[in-house]
C-alpha cells in the first residue's frame, strides 16, 4: 500500500576523532544527501553516529562506503568502525 510509513532500519558506526569540529557536521551534511537515509544522529561524548535509513532504498553496505567517502572528502584523519562488521576505515589526508 502506498502512502504507508517504512520501517526503517539503523546502523551506527564510532568515530575515534569526534572532536574536529569539521568532521561532526561533515558527516551529518554528506549522508543526509544519501538515498534512503532518513535521519543522521552524531553522539560526539560517545563518539558515535547513528543512521537511520529505509532498508527499501539503501543498505548498511551502501552507507558504509558513503562514510568512506565523507572520510575522504572531510580529510578525517581518525577511524570509523562499524560495529561487528569487521570493517574499519582509516581516512588520510
Amino acid at each position: 500500500m502506498s502512502g504507508l510509513p517504512t520501517k526503517t532500519a539503523v546502523t551506527r558506526f564510532s568515530v575515534s576523532s569526534m572532536n574536529c569540529v569539521a568532521c561532526t557536521p561533515a558527516f551529518r551534511r554528506g549522508l543526509s544527501r544519501s538515498e534512503g537515509v532518513v535521519d543522521v544522529r552524531e553522539l560526539p561524548m560517545l563518539n558515535l553516529v547513528v543512521v537511520e535509513f529505509d532498508p527499501t532504498r539503501t543498505d548498511e553496505a551502501k552507507i558504509m562506503r558513503e562514510v568512506e567517502a565523507v572520510a575522504a572528502k572531510a580529510g578525517f584523519k581518525g577511524k570509523v568502525i562499524f560495529p561487528g562488521k569487521k570493517k574499519e576505515v582509516i581516512a588520510k589526508r
